[in-house]
């Protein structure tokens, strides 16, 4: 099984096995589930009873199943095929920083606060700054 993107590129194959199984699993054989199984059966429980998340005197135990580690590291890989890994000028470059722009508050609010902040640090800085000095000089100005 290949899949295909936009960009022409396709996943390794082991992580097309891993993420998207094609045959079922003999009779009698452990059934490793699939990275989409595992995703929709937390999708069902979220949809259907939810998630008892009460921090109040009677905590449940989590409800939450535990992919094997090659699934998991098949799932991390395609993530990062598609997320990092990703060409500037492909399909996904706009939507993507898109995202990452509404996800990056805090980002954006330290940018601002030191694009404000700059300035007026360096003024400080050179006030009564001569022409040559030292860095024992730098270094007690700093």
């Amino acid at each position: 099984m290949h899949l295909h993107d936009e960009r022409g590129t396709s996943p390794p194959p082991d992580a097309v096995s891993a993420l998207w199984p094609t045959q079922p699993a003999s009779a009698g054989a452990a059934v490793s589930p699939s990275f989409a199984t595992l995703v929709s059966r937390h999708l069902s429980t979220a949809r259907g009873r939810g998630f008892d998340d009460n921090v109040g005197k009677h905590l449940a135990a989590p409800n939450f199943d535990l992919p094997p580690a090659n699934l998991w590291f098949a799932a991390c890989s395609k993530l990062y095929d598609e997320l990092v890994a990703t060409p500037a000028g492909s399909a996904f470059s706009k939507p993507l920083a898109s995202l990452c722009s509404a996800l990056d508050s805090d980002t954006r609010f330290s940018e601002a606060r030191c694009a404000k902040v700059l300035p007026m640090a360096v003024s400080a800085y050179q006030e009564g700054l001569p022409a040559r000095y030292s860095l024992d000089f730098h270094n007690r100005k700093v």
